[in-house]
């Protein structure tokens, strides 16, 4: 993840041909996302592709996590999550 970071920022990484795709943007904006996503990848959507698109995307809406996740299985806190991940979200959730 750090090396990710970086490369990104030292600019190793060649940014024209990486689409970052944020998870709250997959289930809140799916699809505004997969038209950036095909127009980046050069992709003309088939009416039979923009269908699923619409279909996913009203799921998507809809959909509820029933996960709860509990951080102190694995040995961590939220506030511990934020430190180590500092440098992400800075450069990529702002």
């Amino acid at each position: 993840l750090n090396r990710f970071h970086d490369d990104w920022t030292s600019g190793n990484i060649n940014k024209e041909k990486v689409h970052i795709v944020r998870f709250d943007t997959m289930m809140t904006e799916f699809e505004p996302l997969m038209a950036s996503i095909l127009e980046f990848i050069q992709v003309e959507p088939t009416s039979e592709l923009t269908k699923q698109i619409q279909i996913t995307a009203e799921e998507q809406r809809r959909y509820e996590s029933g996960h709860k996740y509990n951080l102190k299985k694995f040995g961590l806190t939220e506030e511990r999550i934020r430190q180590d991940c500092e440098q992400i979200y800075r450069t990529f959730l702002n």
